[in-house]
């Protein structure tokens, strides 16, 4: 972004969280009748805003800004990357949100290295959020951690969320703004968007595990902490045990708060072979808890896609998928007046 963009930016100004409609704003935009939103202006390392701490701040393209930011309800670091429009050091706007979350194995960059969220974006009028979520972090808070907190779900949602809505000129509203993800991060997506339908007007999950009341499940998130540096079974509880964490983050038992999404996309191989891909049984578990979920949330008066095809877990068919899904998305959350 350099100088010339400087993140028309980043405010570090403290509000609360940006999910609701203040009083006298227009119903799913916020914007309409909102009193003037102060100017963003560009993080500084050292600055704290909503329990985050920046410590670092670069640019590794002219439309990429990565932060680094230091929280209590974390070990360690993370970083957040942003995407920002073509348009944007220019046009004076406000932008709706989407957010992207990496999956398993995966970090910051994963959506731009590995899913085309550049060239996708490319003619958008969206700010792309892509956060850290922990090499096995599962979008929750984790209820046993021994080597100190892992709340990735408070960072996400009560920190970072609304330090995006003061760090960046976006449409602070919940109507205007959607979440996907991949794997682990399309699970986090539905997670998220049920358990706090006041932030996200649309959702889209790529390959995410919807049904995790599984002893099947139990043992790969479990084991999942591991590869994060901690103990088996500091996410949700022992492996072979479904616990009561595992039951309220459960996509397919979040049906009111997924029912309140005016959108929510479920694709998902079968895991059968292709010319490309090979068998993949992983896959195929994670297609029968989207059949069960996609049964569970249709609704007439609302859109639940769900994309069935041949293929398997891999970025060959997340990066098309976002293709494919990207425009319906940004439909859900076109805010009426983003000026």
């Amino acid at each position: 972004m350099g100088s010339a963009l400087t993140l028309g930016a980043l405010t570090l100004t403290g509000c609360g969280r940006s999910g609701s409609t203040s009083p006298g704003t227009s119903p799913g935009t916020g914007v309409a009748s909102r009193a003037p939103l102060p100017a963003p202006v560009p993080p500084i390392p050292g600055v704290t805003t909503h329990g985050l701490r920046v410590v670092e701040v670069a640019h590794p393209d002219p439309r990429l800004t990565d932060v680094t930011l230091t929280t209590a309800d974390l070990p360690t670091p993370f970083t957040v990357r942003i995407c920002t429009p073509t348009d944007y050091a220019t046009s004076g706007r406000r932008y709706p949100v989407l957010w992207l979350l990496h999956g398993s194995s995966g970090d910051h960059t994963s959506w731009t290295q590995s899913g085309g969220v550049l060239e996708t974006t490319r003619d958008r009028e969206v700010i792309v959020v892509m956060p850290d979520g922990g090499v096995g972090g599962w979008y929750t808070d984790w209820v046993a951690p021994a080597h100190g907190p892992r709340r990735w779900e408070t960072v996400h949602l009560d920190r970072l969320l609304p330090a995006i809505d003061d760090f960046l000129p976006t449409v602070p509203d919940r109507g205007a703004r959607a979440i996907a993800g991949l794997s682990m991060g399309g699970f986090g997506a539905l997670a998220y968007a049920g358990r706090h339908p006041d932030l996200f007007a649309a959702v889209a999950s790529f390959s995410g595990p919807a049904d995790i009341a599984s002893v099947e499940a139990s043992w790969l998130i479990a084991n999942e902490a591991v590869s994060d540096g901690e103990v088996q079974g500091a996410i949700f509880g022992p492996g072979g045990m479904i616990t009561a964490a595992m039951h309220q983050h459960n996509p397919v038992e979040l049906l009111a708060g997924l029912g309140r999404a005016q959108r929510v996309a479920l694709y998902c191989g079968t895991g059968a072979a292709t010319a490309t891909a090979p068998a993949d049984q992983l896959e195929a578990w994670i297609h029968q808890t989207n059949v069960a979920l996609a049964a569970k949330i249709a609704r007439p008066d609302r859109t639940r896609p769900f994309v069935s095809y041949p293929g398997n877990h891999s970025w060959e068919f997340w990066a098309r998928n976002l293709r494919t899904e990207l425009p319906a998305l940004l439909d859900s959350i076109a805010p009426s007046e983003v000026a």
